[in-house]
């Protein structure tokens, strides 16, 4: 499959705001109703050649939507085939369409592997799971160095204005 990369003023065009894909629609920009936007989504597919942990995915798979995606690094942290959506080998269209029309065919496979992702993205990404896996370590790190955390109490702020405690000598 042959692909074909943007010129630079095709970049140009789509950093000034006014580009449109080659179906004609425009992006969409930063939203701040993503949200509402997912509502009506019923699988979020992402076929990039390559990604990294992207948002694209973990929005609509914390709001419970399934993903189809092609198997390349960061979506294959994402994704577990079967379970929170499907993988496609990379420009694999038939794979790809196969997966989501399966998706879109059957509801009770749709809402199984929504309610996992939506589990999956609160348990491994959820802020205070990841602050205590760096916390973690973080602590053995500098253990190992004779410093110490402060209490896990003064670590973790709940507003803008808190002030963040990092590391403490022991």
């Amino acid at each position: 499959m042959a692909v074909r990369r943007r010129s630079a003023a095709a970049r140009v065009r789509a950093a000034r705001g006014g580009a449109r894909d080659r179906f004609g629609h425009g992006f969409l920009r930063l939203r701040e109703d993503v949200d509402e936007l997912l509502e009506n989504v019923d699988v979020a597919a992402l076929l990039s050649w390559k990604e990294g942990m992207s948002r694209a995915l973990l929005e609509p798979m914390a709001a419970g939507i399934p993903a189809v995606a092609w198997r390349v690094k960061g979506n294959r942290e994402l994704v577990r085939p079967g379970q929170n959506g499907f993988l496609a080998e990379p420009g694999d269209l038939d794979e790809t369409a196969r997966n989501i029309v399966h998706l879109l065919r059957d509801p009770d496979l749709r809402r199984r592997l929504g309610s996992a992702a939506a589990r999956d993205v609160r348990r491994r990404f959820d802020e205070a799971a990841v602050v205590q896996r760096l916390r973690t370590v973080y602590a053995s790190l500098l253990t190992a160095e004779g410093y110490a955390l402060p209490p896990q109490s003064t670590l973790l702020a709940h507003g803008p204005s808190e002030q963040r405690h990092v590391l403490a000598s022991a």
